[in-house]
């Protein structure tokens, strides 16, 4: 193999580990959100989270509900203060890996890189920025109490 090849090689390998890195790093910083949104006891941001999820095209809710019905057979949960709604953190990333593990793409990509989800992400991540700075200003407020 020829040095030009052997460059070229290595450009394609670098640029498919960027881009599987990026579409983790996307996926954890998802999963973040997710979790405040699901964890936060707000009904109203609960909502506003499924109602994202239920505008997902066919092709995309299908693998959601085949997980689901596997990870959370009797279904979601209420956000309340004893209720989380996909029940704790580790059913959700359970969830998350079983969804992953149904669509991520032949050269390793996962959903996160898929252009069908860019509106759900961009308001899964206004919801969760919300939800997460009201947790930062709770713990604040918190630990000036005491």
């Amino acid at each position: 193999m020829d040095i030009q090849h052997t460059s070229l090689l290595l450009v394609v390998i670098l640029t498919s580990h960027l881009f599987i890195s990026n579409g983790s790093e996307l996926n954890d910083k998802f999963l973040t959100e997710a979790q405040c949104i699901s964890s936060a006891g707000d009904q109203e941001m609960c909502n506003a989270y499924l109602d994202l999820v239920s505008i997902l095209p066919e092709k995309h809710l299908k693998p959601y509900y085949d997980c689901m019905n596997k990870i959370l057979p009797n279904g979601i949960g209420k956000c309340s203060e004893t209720e989380e709604l996909y029940g704790s953190k580790e059913k959700l990333e359970e969830l998350n890996a079983c969804y992953k593990n149904n669509t991520d793409l032949p050269d390793g990509s996962d959903w996160t890189t898929n252009p069908d989800f860019r509106d759900f992400k961009d308001g899964v991540s206004i919801i969760g920025v919300k939800c997460l700075a009201q947790k930062r200003d709770c713990k604040k407020y918190k630990e000036n109490e005491l």
